[in-house]
């Protein structure tokens, strides 16, 4: 498969991911009669699971747009963005694991005292270390999304709507943890829409260069 196709699909999985994250997560969990439940349930984990694929999905998709660029080229914001997606993913992943399983656990086990299970839970989620690894590795995804931004400028409406609205949604991907559940809905909208209208620029790309392939063979076959 074309480097440019897989990055495609990917940009489109991706896409799916981020804004089906916050759309099937149940946000019960701020309740802490419900929190056990919460964190038990499959919603819980099949939404975190689709975070976490989101983020892989991201990785893969501008590797493989550097790769059909070119491969990697120094100073070249696609390569750029290409290590620091994988660096970001690399690092938000164990958060995303402990929260996605071990939270489940535990909310399997729970006994009913809410405020021990409240307080496991948080420092699950804010623990020193995976604090600072989920920090920072959301903040090498944001600068991934400026690199995304700044490499699609040039190229024609679509890619910089698609490049201005992903690298706006990979920025602000910390930040809206503090927010509201329908903020956080909308900007998983935000991000899908950047990451699809990135794989349509993709797709409108592959079209052209099919039709001049096709143009290629016969003249070469002639020869």
């Amino acid at each position: 498969m074309p480097a440019r196709t897989t990055s495609a699909i990917a940009f489109t999985a991706a896409g799916l991911g981020f804004v089906l994250f916050p759309t099937l997560r149940p946000w019960s969990d701020e309740d802490l009669s419900t929190r056990a439940e919460t964190f038990a349930s499959t919603g819980w984990v099949v939404s975190h699971t689709l975070g976490m694929a989101a983020f892989i999905a991201l990785g893969l998709a501008v590797a493989a747009a550097m790769i059909a660029d070119g491969g990697p080229r120094h100073r070249d914001p696609l390569t750029v963005a290409a290590v620091l997606a994988w660096v970001g993913t690399v690092l938000v992943l164990p958060y995303f694991g402990a929260e996605t399983f071990g939270l489940q656990a535990l909310g399997e086990y729970a006994t009913g005292d809410e405020e021990w299970l409240a307080a496991v839970s948080e420092q699950v989620r804010g623990g020193g270390v995976q604090t600072v690894m989920f920090g920072l590795g959301l903040l090498a995804v944001a600068a991934a999304g400026v690199a995304v931004a700044v490499r699609t400028w040039a190229h024609g409406p679509i890619a910089r709507v698609a490049g201005v609205l992903t690298g706006l949604g990979l920025v602000t991907y910390l930040p809206q943890f503090f927010l509201s559940p329908a903020l956080r809905t909308a900007h998983g909208v935000v991000l899908a829409i950047g990451c699809l209208l990135v794989a349509v620029y993709l797709t409108r790309m592959i079209a052209p260069l099919r039709g001049l392939n096709e143009r290629r063979a016969p003249a070469q076959s002639a020869d």
